[in-house]
């Protein structure tokens, strides 16, 4: 978990942000549907929208048992700067214990492309 910084998670707090909500509408209804989705999170977007996917598979849940999974994915092409990746990687471990602290079905995966499949060792 991150403990860099005091946060609570938005069961916990009162809030009123109706493009969460609207997102969380939206996607709440694949996982009761039998969706499995898939997000790749790389930065702050899809950050934001990771958060929005969590939320909509636990209230899901809270509705279907057999709903999920959510699968959060980061492709790591060592190009990027180091300590950005060592961020979207703690945003998975903390992704990946929220569900299991919420018995939600969150997996995380780090995609390591082969060397030779590098844009820089292509153009080379």
């Amino acid at each position: 978990m991150n403990t860099a910084i005091d946060f609570k998670y938005l069961d916990e707090i009162g809030h009123n942000h109706a493009l969460f909500e609207q997102t969380v509408a939206r996607a709440q209804p694949l996982f009761l549907d039998g969706w499995i989705a898939t997000i790749g999170l790389s930065g702050k977007d899809s950050g934001a929208a990771s958060i929005c996917l969590v939320e909509a598979l636990r209230r899901a849940k809270a509705i279907k048992d057999d709903v999920g999974p959510l699968h959060v994915v980061t492709t790591n092409t060592t190009l990027e700067n180091i300590v950005l990746h060592d961020y979207i990687m703690s945003l998975h471990n903390d992704v990946v214990e929220y569900g299991e602290r919420n018995n939600l079905p969150i997996f995380s995966h780090e995609l390591r492309p082969s060397l030779a499949a590098q844009p820089i060792v292509e153009y080379i």
